[in-house]
C-alpha cells in the first residue's frame, strides 16, 4: 500500500456522491484521475450509477481544473498491476465498423489491389503497473502546444473511448481496462488503406471528421511524444498489422504506416499456417506489452537446495547484487528527490529469492519505520540493512537467462528471462515445452 500526504486537486460531485482527485506524475506532464464513488442507499452502488450517467461532457466538467480545489489529503493506493486482453472485432462492429470485417463488402484498396481483402481479427492487449514513485519538474511545453493544435483529435479519441467503455462494459462483470489511443491509432492505421462506405465507417465510429494526412500527423505527434526516449515515465504504445502474405500490399500504405505510426506490416500465412501466424502475432503482443519476465521455477530444486545449505534459517537467499548503479530513466528510473545516491545498496534480485519464516518478524518491523522504494527487491536490500539480516549468494539463482538444458534447469532454483532460439524470449507454448522436456529428463548429475 502506498500512502502519501500532500497538496492535491480534488473535487465531489454531489449528484453523483463522488470525489474526483488527480494524482501528478511529474508535474503537469502525466497525471492519474481517480473518480471514487461512495456507497448509495438503495439496491445500486455508486460505480454502477456513475459508469451509467459517464458522458464525455460530464467527464469534461468533473476533471475541469477551474473545478478542482488543492486541498491537503491523505492518499492511500495499493501498488498494482492491471492486463487485460480483448478481441474486439465483435464490438467494433456494434460501433459500426461493420464493412471493414465483410469480406464482400470492405474497401481496402487503398492497402492493396486485390479486391477480396477484409479484416479477419482485432486483438487488442494493455499492461500498466502502478508503484510508489514520487513525481519530479519536467518541462512539458511541447506537449501542451501539440494538443492546444490537437483539441479536436482528443476530443474525438475520448468520445471513442467512452463508446468502447460502454460497449465493452456490456459483457464485462470484471475491471475493464485498455488503452483508447492505442486502439484509435490502430483503426486510424486501417482508415489509411480504406476507401469509400468502409473509410466512412472508420471514421465515424472515431468521431473524425475528416480523414487525410493531418488527421495521421496529429497521431504521430502523440505517439511520438508518448514514447520519447528519456522520458521520466514509461508508457509505450506499439501497432502492428498482420497481412495475408500471398495478398500484395502497396507501397506506399506501408510507407506511410510507418512514417505516422511507426509500424509496420507483417506477412503471414494465415491459409496455410493459421496456428503459427496465431503463435507469432501472440508472441509479439506479449513482448510489447512487458511480457518479457518469464520466470521458471522448479520446486524440487528448491527443497533440496533448503536440505544441503547450512544455518538455512539465518540468511535471506538469492543472486546478490553489489554495486548497482542507479537508472534515473527507463523501466527501472529512480527520481533523484527519491534517492540521492548514485548506487544502490547490496540487495538480492526480485527475479526470486527465499525467505526463512523465522525471518519475517524482523523484516515486517523494519518495514514499519521504513518508506516504501519503488524497486521491491532494492527495497528488502534496505530492511535487511535495517532488521540487521544477512543475504547469502545461492547456487542455482540465474537472474538474467540461461541457455536451455534440461538437467541444468532441473538444479536451477530458478531461471528469470529464460531464452532458447534467442534473446527475445520464449512464447507461452515454449515454456510449456520447456517444462516439458524438464520433467522428463532423466539421468542428470545433481550439481
Amino acid at each position: 500500500m502506498m500512502h502519501q500526504k500532500s497538496k492535491f486537486k480534488f473535487a465531489f460531485i454531489p449528484e453523483m456522491q463522488c470525489q474526483v482527485l488527480e494524482l501528478p506524475y511529474v508535474e503537469n506532464e502525466l497525471s492519474m484521475l481517480i473518480l471514487l464513488p461512495k456507497d448509495i442507499e438503495d439496491n445500486s452502488t455508486g460505480l454502477e450509477k456513475l459508469e451509467k450517467s459517464l458522458t464525455l461532457e460530464k467527464l469534461h466538467d468533473w476533471t475541469n481544473p477551474d473545478n478542482m480545489e488543492k486541498i491537503e489529503i491523505n492518499v492511500s493506493l495499493p501498488r498494482f498491476k492491471l492486463e487485460r486482453s480483448y478481441d474486439l472485432k465483435e464490438v467494433l462492429i456494434k460501433m459500426g465498423v461493420v464493412d471493414a470485417f465483410d469480406m464482400g463488402r470492405a474497401d481496402l484498396s487503398g492497402m492493396s489491389p486485390k479486391d477480396d481483402l477484409f479484416l479477419s481479427k482485432a486483438v487488442h492487449k494493455s499492461f500498466v503497473e502502478v508503484n510508489e514513485e514520487g513525481t519530479e519538474a519536467a518541462a512539458a511545453t511541447a506537449m501542451v502546444v501539440m494538443m492546444r493544435f490537437m483539441a479536436s483529435l482528443c476530443s474525438a479519441i475520448s468520445q471513442f473511448s467512452l463508446d468502447l467503455f460502454k460497449n465493452l462494459s456490456e459483457k464485462q462483470a470484471s475491471n475493464i481496462f485498455y488503452s483508447p489511443l492505442s486502439i484509435s491509432s490502430a483503426l486510424a492505421m486501417v482508415c489509411m488503406g480504406a476507401r469509400g462506405n468502409t473509410a466512412a465507417e472508420i471514421m465515424k465510429s472515431l468521431h473524425v471528421q475528416k480523414a487525410g494526412d493531418d488527421v495521421h500527423s496529429y497521431f504521430s505527434s502523440l505517439i511520438t511524444d508518448i514514447n520519447k526516449p528519456g522520458a521520466s515515465y514509461q508508457l509505450s504504445l506499439a501497432n502492428r498489422l498482420y497481412g495475408e502474405k500471398s495478398f500484395e500490399f502497396l507501397k506506399e500504405f506501408i510507407g506511410k504506416t510507418t512514417t505516422f505510426y511507426h509500424a509496420s506490416l507483417e506477412a503471414v500465412d494465415f491459409i496455410q499456417a493459421p496456428e503459427a501466424s496465431r503463435k507469432n502475432i501472440n508472441a509479439w503482443v506479449e513482448k510489447q506489452t512487458n511480457g518479457d519476465d518469464d520466470i521458471f521455477v522448479y520446486p524440487p530444486a528448491i527443497v533440496n537446495y533448503l536440505k544441503r545449505t547450512p544455518d538455512v534459517t539465518s540468511y535471506i537467499h538469492g543472486n546478490i547484487r553489489v554495486h548497482t548503479d542507479v537508472l534515473r530513466g527507463g523501466k527501472y528510473k529512480i527520481s533523484y528527490h527519491l534517492y540521492s545516491m548514485n548506487v544502490l545498496p547490496t540487495f538480492v534480485s526480485g527475479a526470486g529469492f527465499i525467505i526463512p519464516g523465522i525471518l519475517i518478524p524482523p523484516l515486517y518491523h523494519a518495514a514499519t519505520v521504513l518508506p516504501i522504494f519503488p524497486l521491491d527487491d532494492v527495497y528488502f536490500g534496505f530492511l535487511a540493512i535495517k532488521a540487521n539480516v544477512t543475504l547469502k549468494h545461492g547456487h542455482g539463482f540465474y537472474c538474467w537467462g540461461v541457455r536451455f538444458d534440461a538437467c541444468k534447469y532441473q538444479n536451477a532454483v530458478f531461471v528469470h528471462s529464460l531464452f532458447e532460439y534467442d534473446e527475445k524470449g520464449m512464447s507461452p507454448e515454449q515454456l510449456l515445452d520447456v517444462w516439458g522436456k524438464v520433467i522428463k529428463q532423466e539421468n542428470c548429475i545433481e550439481v
